[in-house]
């Protein structure tokens, strides 16, 4: 079977956009490495027995102090 234009032309698409998927899908993945990286060092700024409870910075309205 010969190849037609039409095939040819779908065939260079669709490997282009297998390529731009897979940069799109690095970057993601950089992000998220950065992401979990600025995560894990600043977790260890708190201590360890934080619990993450601000409700001393409320009234009893929910309003800030």
């Amino acid at each position: 079977r010969q190849t037609t234009q039409t095939d040819a032309l779908r065939q260079v698409v669709e490997e282009a956009l297998a390529r731009d998927s897979e940069a799109r899908e690095a970057k993601r993945q950089a992000k998220l490495a950065a992401i979990r990286e600025i995560t894990e060092r600043t977790a260890r700024m708190f201590p360890p027995d934080w619990d993450g409870d601000h409700s001393y910075l409320y009234d009893e309205n929910g309003l800030p102090k």
